[in-house]
């Protein structure tokens, strides 16, 4: 079961992935989350968490780097 392989996973990636893999596109965010969660609770399968690490980076010269800001557009 993907779910035992990827217990990391949240139902909000599970959507995505089912839009943009599979091209589902008539099922609801909260159908799948429901979903997820009773499988969770059938087959106890915890939610981990993936650990994140945290860390500085290089300082590159002036005009080398850049960040984007994805705003609404009004």
């Amino acid at each position: 079961m993907w779910l035992k392989k990827h217990s990391d996973k949240t139902s909000a990636q599970a959507h995505d992935w089912l839009q943009e893999k599979l091209e589902v596109t008539t099922v609801a965010e909260n159908t799948v989350r429901n979903y997820v969660n009773d499988l969770r609770d059938r087959y106890h399968i915890p939610k981990e968490m993936a650990e994140l690490v945290y860390g500085t980076v290089e300082e590159f010269p002036k005009g080398k780097q850049m960040q984007e800001d994805f705003g609404e557009k009004f």
